[in-house]
């Protein structure tokens, strides 16, 4: 337990740090989704990421997303997540992060698994076409279930994490994303893989279509250990 405070006070040090001047730049969507695993239906998905750059040596990024799955106009399942990290620059390309994370999904068999993490990451390439960015840490996740399992409600672990992300520009108005997240740990290895091309039909409004996987190494029995996600959305870029 003395772990997952050390690790989340470390985490908050960072993604609660003041910043008072800078840029903000991000984007939102609102669309369609075609769900697979443990759940096959159509359904809403909405996300919104920003950014809020410094100017200096601290960036703070923010995720969220939110999925729900419906057949026959009833709920059958739904989810959402927010991720949160503060990355301090500590040379051109390198720098310190911390970050939070946590996910509520009725899709998995977890009720929810909240996660916090600090470590190292690289910008490796950044020339206004092409940018790759990886990092890697450890931190510390609980996941509780949403039925008692081997007379446990939750279980909690030390993890590793790593996070790498590449996107292109292909055209003036196409762009290429991609992610992959992992946090592994003795009970659980979770994975977060993500694809997207998206197309500019005005300066800051256009088309995006995603393939978004989650896999869990270790589900409730009845569960799938896979939950794919295709989503056309609607894009709108800000800065």
């Amino acid at each position: 337990m003395s772990l997952l405070f050390r690790t989340l006070g470390l985490s908050l040090l960072f993604t609660c740090f003041p910043a008072f001047a800078g840029d903000w730049s991000g984007s939102g969507d609102l669309g369609y989704n075609s769900v697979s695993g443990n759940s096959k239906s159509d359904s809403l998905a909405a996300a919104l990421s920003a950014n809020y750059d410094t100017l200096g040596d601290w960036l703070f990024m923010g995720e969220f997303d939110t999925y729900s799955a419906s057949q026959d106009e009833e709920t059958t399942a739904k989810t959402y997540s927010f991720k949160v990290q503060t990355d301090y620059r500590i040379s051109e390309r390198s720098f310190a992060f911390g970050n939070v994370r946590y996910l509520d999904d009725r899709f998995s068999g977890y009720d929810y698994q909240a996660s916090t993490s600090v470590g190292l990451g690289k910008t490796f390439f950044d020339d206004g076409i092409s940018l790759f960015r990886a990092q890697a840490g450890i931190g510390y996740r609980k996941n509780e279930f949403l039925e008692v399992i081997d007379g446990q409600t939750e279980e909690a672990e030390s993890i590793w994490t790593t996070r790498a992300s590449y996107n292109r520009a292909l055209t003036e108005s196409t762009r290429f994303e991609s992610r992959v997240l992992t946090e592994s740990g003795a009970e659980n290895t979770y994975v977060e893989g993500q694809v997207a091309l998206g197309v500019l039909m005005t300066d800051n409004l256009g088309i995006k279509l995603s393939y978004l996987i989650k896999h869990n190494s270790y589900v409730p029995v009845g569960s799938e250990n896979t939950d794919k996600y295709i989503t056309v959305s609607l894009n709108y870029l800000f800065d």
